[in-house]
């Protein structure tokens, strides 16, 4: 199998300043602030409706923000956030009429990546599985299908939006085992999660969303 987790050897850092953000006329949050870098796992929590997806779109380009400032660096140049992030939604699009291979291999294709296709999907425990049209997948198979692909793009910065949801004890383990991979490799992870995982033992930044 591949090597799945490529050393990340420079330094990447991402500083959010005075960042602040509203929906519809409403403030979610003002004023946040953070530097978040190589080896970083930052665990976003807060209640519903606190902002927390908002802040993920923010940092992943998806959405525009009231004020403040994201400024994403490679070895202390500016860069986009379009050569580090990728970003998975707490629910994602799959066509349904692919396979769970078809569907990875068109991702991989775009990110250049189609060698890596079978090595992750048996990574995720996927094999077995590779004719299942998307639209008949459990729960547990999406989510599994939709880290693959995150891992598939080969970027440094990964950003999830409540990634065990739906994952039995199994599901969770293997999602935490990706997660300590990446970073450790030199990659940055940050999530917004509901479930309390072992993950936590190895974080390194909780930000908590509060009413404005």
């Amino acid at each position: 199998m591949k090597n799945l987790f490529p050393l990340i050897k420079k330094e990447i850092r991402i500083e959010i300043n005075g960042l602040s953000v509203s929906r519809a006329n409403q403030l979610l949050f003002e004023n946040l602030t953070s530097t978040i870098t190589n080896h970083d796992i930052v665990i976003v929590r807060g209640d519903n409706g606190m902002g927390k997806t908002s802040l993920l779109e923010a940092i992943s380009g998806l959405l525009t923000y009231s004020s403040g400032e994201i400024k994403f660096l490679v070895s202390e140049h500016r860069t986009s956030f379009k050569n580090l992030i990728a970003y998975q939604p707490s629910s994602s699009y799959c066509k349904t009429l692919l396979t769970i291979k078809e569907e990875l291999s068109f991702w991989a294709k775009i990110h250049n990546n189609s060698s890596l296709v079978d090595d992750v999907l048996r990574f995720m425990k996927l094999q077995g599985t590779f004719n299942l049209q998307t639209q008949s997948l459990s729960t547990g198979q999406r989510k599994r299908l939709e880290i693959a692909k995150v891992i598939i793009t080969q970027k440094p910065v990964w950003i999830f939006d409540e990634p065990y949801a739906g994952m039995d004890s199994n599901g969770v383990e293997l999602i935490d085992t990706v997660l300590k991979d990446h970073v450790s490799r030199g990659g940055i992870v940050i999530l917004a999660s509901h479930k309390h995982t072992k993950i936590e033992k190895i974080q390194t930044q909780i930000i908590t969303m509060k009413a404005s």
